[in-house]
């Protein structure tokens, strides 16, 4: 008989229930929320066939270690099963939520989601810390011209030379006013030397990434664009066709239809709200502040003279880093113009041989022609007469041929 269990977790405590396929409760416990306490808890009832459990904080790091402990565990949509928890029981106790989570793994009504690694979630910690630190930098900058503008002292931009030099300047011989100004700059001095630590770490690690420097040759995308940009994604092979990117980053128009009620609104704003930020960044710099000739800046252009400038930011954030070749450049095994030749070959074999029935006309990619109108490096030349497999068929291929068989 097959088996299925929920967790409900919080911070501290982790409750499990798991249920036979009638829905009868066969085991039910209350542990510690670490991956090797669940484990243990789970090993004193009959083995599961499914293990649920809610997206939160302690998603990732429970999801991976008790993979890592070969448990079938699936993470689900939280919004879709609060909406189910609502109606399966009408006190809500996290005992409940347990036995709902467990109903849910049981009849699969559930949206399973993608954990992201915990590398990547490194790389978000990072970025985030950030962009914490320069608001706390510009709070300071604020504070400090604030309480020189109340004694007739107007000082220059925060990052100019002249900024520390003419506060310090000013609060002296005032009372109180001096140990203020100080305490504020030596706070800022200690805030900006953390910035430029995380800048040092950011600039090693996209160096080491062959997918950032890929990425940053795009005008406009920078160390911060491209590190938070592989991040987000983390792994391509999950993304079924690389226009997918655009809608989950919330970059595409939410829409609403019902009866004879049929509109596009505003884009939807889902998925990653930094990510977002900063492609719509990087496309203003490519539309304002890119000097060469470029495609895509044409295309945006055309947009504005329809429309508004505001629409073709956000249309060229969505495309830029949406053509194939960019979803090429992040497929792990896509480092080298070798490897790439080979799994094309291998994946042109495989058309041949039929072994996925009649497989769909692949399509050539595009290489960086498409956003540029600068001549193709030689890698990019060399594929441009490339093609991919079809959708169907690229997450198999990639996994399964044998690359050394050609």
């Amino acid at each position: 008989m097959d088996y299925f269990a929920g967790l409900d977790i919080s911070m501290d405590e982790t409750h499990v229930c798991v249920l036979d396929r009638e829905g009868e409760v066969v085991y039910e416990c209350q542990t510690a929320s670490t991956a090797q306490a669940i484990a243990d808890e789970l090993a004193k009832a009959p083995s599961c066939r499914r293990i649920v459990f809610e997206t939160g904080r302690m998603a990732p790091i429970l999801f991976h270690g008790l993979s890592h402990l070969g448990l079938p565990v699936v993470c689900i949509e939280s919004r879709q099963a609060y909406q189910a928890l609502k109606s399966l029981a009408t006190h809500k106790t996290d005992r409940n939520d347990a036995r709902g989570l467990a109903h849910l793994a049981r009849t699969g009504f559930f949206k399973p989601v993608h954990v992201k690694s915990l590398s990547a979630h490194a790389l978000s910690s990072l970025i985030i810390a950030r962009k914490k630190l320069v608001g706390q930098r510009v709070t300071l900058e604020n504070q400090i011209r604030g309480l020189a503008v109340v004694f007739g002292i107007r000082l220059p931009r925060a990052l100019a030379a002249a900024f520390i030099n003419q506060a310090l300047k000013a609060s002296e011989g005032v009372a109180g006013l001096s140990a203020a100004i100080r305490g504020l700059i030596a706070a800022r001095t200690a805030v900006m030397t953390a910035v430029a630590a995380i800048d040092a770490d950011i600039r090693r690690m996209t160096r080491a990434s062959a997918a950032c420097r890929r990425l940053m040759t795009i005008p406009g995308v920078g160390q911060l664009t491209a590190l938070a940009f592989v991040a987000a994604i983390d792994d391509p092979s999950r993304i079924r066709r690389s226009r997918d990117v655009g809608a989950y980053l919330g970059l595409v128009p939410r829409r609403y239809q019902s009866g004879e009620v049929d509109y596009v609104g505003g884009i939807s704003k889902c998925g990653d709200r930094r990510v977002r930020t900063l492609l719509y960044e990087a496309a203003n710099v490519m539309l304002t502040r890119s000097k060469g000739q470029l495609k895509l800046k044409d295309w945006a252009f055309a947009i504005t003279r329809r429309s508004t400038m505001r629409k073709a930011r956000i249309a060229l954030a969505r495309l830029m880093l949406a053509p194939e070749n960019i979803q090429a450049m992040l497929i792990g095994s896509l480092d080298t113009l070798k490897t790439i030749q080979r799994i094309f070959a291998a994946a042109a074999a495989l058309r041949r041989a039929g072994s996925s029935g009649t497989p769909a006309e692949s399509k050539p990619i595009r290489p960086s022609s498409f956003w540029s109108g600068r001549p193709l490096p030689a890698p990019c030349r060399a594929l441009q007469d490339a093609r991919f497999p079809s959708p169907r068929q690229r997450a198999v291929q990639i996994g399964q041929v044998d690359l050394g068989h050609e």
